[in-house]
């Protein structure tokens, strides 16, 4: 994330949850959850990891509904406007939390230039500005299979490598984005 877009990664997590073109509602992501399953998602410094805990006969759907919210989620105004309660409520929340402000005074401390410098939940005045096309654009650029990493555990369908690549070759590869950011050398 670079200027005018921290807490991006964090707002599309919750977003990635609305649905996609060809799954959503009741046949969304959360369908899942019918089936058994617990899901949910986490950003941090480095990733987001969206992941589902489901039985082995349900991984070519739950792989199916990851592709498709990869390639085509739903990222629209009203959307975004009905996340931003969440979003700012988990701010609000950090900022009444006296280790995560002191964590957060400690990162801007450290990093002078790196993104790591800001809290990935962002800082207010991007997330109140931040809107659905910034975000689609922001999406489109990062959000692709070369950027992505599947880890299955338990017990594999034994078909899983055929599975997760049928499921992610109707999405581009994308081309890896340059890091021009260099951290000065810390003292």
């Amino acid at each position: 994330e670079g200027l005018c877009q921290t807490g991006d990664t964090h707002i599309l997590e919750h977003m990635m949850f609305g649905g996609s073109k060809n799954y959503s509602g009741a046949n969304g992501m959360w369908s899942l959850e019918e089936q058994g399953a617990v899901l949910n998602a986490t950003t941090y410094l480095d990733r987001t990891n969206y992941y589902e805990v489901l039985e082995t006969k349900h991984v070519p759907h739950a792989l199916d509904l990851e592709a498709d919210r990869m390639l085509q989620p739903l990222l629209s105004a009203d959307k975004l406007k009905s996340e931003m309660t969440v979003v700012r409520n988990e701010y609000e929340r950090g900022r009444n939390n006296p280790f995560s402000l002191m964590s957060s005074k400690i990162m801007q401390i450290a990093f002078n230039e790196h993104p790591y410098g800001h809290s990935t939940i962002g800082y207010l005045c991007d997330i109140e500005h931040v809107n659905a096309d910034s975000l689609k654009q922001y999406h489109k650029k990062y959000y692709k299979p070369n950027n992505a990493t599947i880890i299955m555990t338990g017990n594999i369908p034994p078909d899983a490598a055929t599975l997760v690549q049928t499921a992610l070759d109707q999405i581009p590869q994308g081309t890896s984005a340059d890091n021009f950011v260099v951290e000065p050398v810390q003292k």
